[in-house]
This record gives C-alpha cells, structure tokens and sequence, in this order.
C-alpha cells in the first residue's frame, strides 16, 4: 500500500469517526431536547384544559343561580308551603319548565320544600339517583354524577332556596355534558393519537369517564385503571411517559391534573409513538446528513491524500531514476517543511557522490 492511499484512509478514517460521534453526541442531545419540549407543551395544554373545564363548572353553577333566583319562583313555593293551595303547582310548574328549556344544558329541574319532598320537575333526563347532599351554606354544591340508560353522563348540582334570608326550599339541576364533550373533543395541540379524559368516581369508588372518547365511542370505565388515571383522580399532578397503556393497549405519555371542588381527575395523554416520531425524523435526517458528509470525506480525503502524498511520491521518483543512471537529477526542495529538508538533504547526499566519482582520490 503507497503513502497516498494510507494518507487517504487516514484522513477518511478520522472524518467519519468525527462526524459518527459528533452525529451520536447531537442526536442524543437533540432527542432528550424534543423529549423535554413535548413534556413541556403537553403539561401546558393540561393546565389550559384544566382552567377551561374549571370555568365549564363555574357556568354550570350560574346556570344554577340563574335558576334559583327567580322571583315568583321563590314566592309560589313559600305561599305553597303556608297554604297548601294546589293551583300554586302549576304556576310553579309553568316557572321551572320555562327555565329549563331557556337555560343552556339543563336537562332537568327538581323543586323541593323545606323537608326535601319534590314539589314539581320539569325535564327530559331521567330523575336523578344521586343522594342529596346536604350543605350548611347557601350555596350551590355538586352532588355527583350518574349514568343514564343511553350511556351519557349527567351532572347534578344541588342549591337551597331562600326568600327573606329564610331557607324555604332547595333545588336540583341536572346538566347535561356537552360542553364537557366539546372541550374533550377539541384535539388541538394533540396530534394525530391525543386525547383529554375527565374521570368522575362513583359512589361505588369506580372510576367513570364522563364523555365519549377520540378512537372509541363506547363508555369507558374500570375495574383496574392504569396508572395516571388512578393518579388523577387522587389529586397528583404528575407526568407519565414510561410503559403506561392506555385502553387501546397503546403506550402512552400522559399529564395529570385534578379538580378539587367536584372531585374529578383530568388526563391529557397522546400516544408514545406519535411523540417518538419526531426523534425519529431527527435520526433519520442526521443519517441523510451523515451519508453525504461522508461521501463528501471520502473524496475529499482521497484528493487531499493525493495532494499531501505528491512531494513524496516526487521524492521518490528521483531516487529511482537515480538509481536508473541519471545522476544530474536533483530533487525540488521548494517546500520550508520537513519534505523540503529531506529533499535538500538527497542532493546533497547526491551531490557528494557525484563529486566522489569526478575525483576517487579526493577525500
């Protein structure tokens, strides 16, 4: 094997063992990159879901309100339960089935008294086998959440009734989800795979979805639930992104958060595979990149191989037309490097044999 051929394996040789490690080094350094910003803008979109699902809960309570401070509502019901007059049924009827179909998403309106028996309803939903909490406050609080017979969720919000700063009565509002199904269903900034999911607890302690989901239509529950949903529902905010499965078998990176005033866990998650993607769209440009780097070495390093091999190739062709018989021949010694003092160093070897031969006898 000649000088120039070793050179150019030589210079071949380092460039591509650069440009792997450089290439291994940035890959990594880049996937952990990615890796971080995923979790990060997929933390972000959680909290964004959460505040939004927050202010879904704050209309439903003024859908409440809105209800409960009707007026003539309020005075039927006190004069019904002082005089028992039955015509006052229907005017009280006529109030809260007008308010259920004016206010957006109730589906049902239960009227009690004062000792919690049913005075009028009005609404498709069915009634409602949630227990009636019970509050020392004024207010309006959640009372749970049940299924119906097509399989969609129903909230239940429970308000006392008061007139003259006097408890007369309390108040049941059933709301439909579909605002809870639309903020589910919005899948910006979730890829292909990603989906939100409210998790509710029965009283039962079985974990229930409330909506539908993005690749399936069927109500989902379970018996045993993974990982981020139990923690969800146990108030950690936390993020998943090892060997979690989904309902689909599927792993998946998931974020948690939890509402504390209905006691609901909320998960964003998006499928591992989906994330990996762009990891892998990094390496596969870096090995593109890699490949015409490295051809672009190998015949760089072959030319360049050839260039710093010239010198000495020259060199040599002067020792060997020397030792052909033309002993006039000099080597250029235009090089202020090691090459130009080897070849200064041959003629003067060659000039001091010349003059050896013109005159044996001069020492």
């Amino acid at each position: 094997m000649d000088i120039r051929t070793k050179l150019a394996l030589a210079l071949v040789s380092v460039s591509l063992l650069s440009m792997f490690l450089l290439g291994t080094f940035a890959y990594q350094m880049s996937s952990d990159l990615l890796q971080e910003i995923s979790e990060r803008q997929l933390d972000a979109l959680a909290e964004a879901k959460k505040r939004d699902l927050e202010q879904i809960i704050e209309s439903w309570r003024n859908h409440v309100r809105l209800i409960r401070s009707r007026t003539q509502l309020r005075i039927r019901l006190q004069d019904f339960q002082r005089s028992d007059e039955q015509g006052l049924l229907a005017e009280m009827r006529r109030i809260v089935e007008d308010a259920q179909k004016s206010t957006k998403h109730v589906q049902r309106i239960t009227l009690f008294d004062r000792n919690g028996s049913e005075v009028v309803s009005a609404g498709s939903a069915p009634q409602s086998p949630v227990a009636t909490l019970t509050a020392e406050e004024t207010d309006i609080w959640y009372s749970g959440f049940y299924l119906g017979d097509d399989g969609q969720a129903r909230i239940v919000f429970n308000s006392t009734v008061s007139l003259d700063e006097e408890v007369i009565g309390s108040i049941e509002v059933i709301i439909g989800v579909t605002t809870l199904q639309n903020l589910a269903g919005n899948y910006r900034g979730l890829g292909e795979t990603g989906e939100t999911m409210v998790i509710g607890k029965r009283p039962d302690g079985k974990l229930v979805l409330l909506h539908t989901l993005r690749h399936t239509d069927q109500p989902v529950s379970w018996d045993d639930p993974p990982n981020y949903v139990k923690t969800a529902v146990a108030g950690q905010d936390r993020l998943f992104t090892e060997d979690d499965q989904d309902y689909r078998g599927n792993h998946v990176w998931a974020v948690t958060r939890y509402l504390s005033n209905v006691d609901w866990g909320l998960v964003v998650k998006v499928d591992a595979e989906e994330e990996g993607e762009r990891a892998l769209g990094l390496r596969k440009n870096l090995i593109d990149l890699g490949l015409a780097l490295g051809a672009f070495a190998v015949a760089g390093g072959t030319l360049l191989g050839i260039y710093l091999a010239r010198p000495i190739r020259e060199l040599e062709q002067v020792v060997r037309r020397v030792r052909r018989g033309e002993s006039s021949l000099r080597a250029n010694a235009r090089f202020d490097d090691e090459i130009g003092l080897l070849a200064e160093a041959l003629n003067e070897y060659l000039d001091h044999v010349h003059k050896k031969k013109e005159d044996p006898e001069k020492k």
